[in-house]
């Protein structure tokens, strides 16, 4: 007895889908290919948003870069004195 697993692909995006769900799991389009009635696009990204913790990275990075030229070799003298 061999079950055969079929699938579907959906018409949208192309992605592929277990026979048993209802909607696909990339675009939440239904097998005809019609958009769901319940369906809700997710906002549109504010690409203000999107830039600030890219600088807040970027910030930190060149703080370490300052902080670790400026102070590396005296840190690591002062660590050496105090363990040996």
């Amino acid at each position: 007895m061999s079950a055969t697993v079929e699938t579907w692909t959906c018409p949208r995006c192309g992605a592929v889908n277990k026979p048993s769900w209802r909607f696909c799991t990339g675009c939440e389009a239904m097998p005809d290919g019609s958009q769901r009635a319940d369906y809700v696009p997710p906002p549109p990204r504010d690409p203000d948003k999107a830039v600030l913790p890219g600088l807040v990275l970027l910030a930190v990075l060149a703080t370490l870069a300052v902080g670790a030229a400026v102070y590396g070799e005296v840190a690591w003298e002062t660590v050496a004195a105090l363990v040996g």
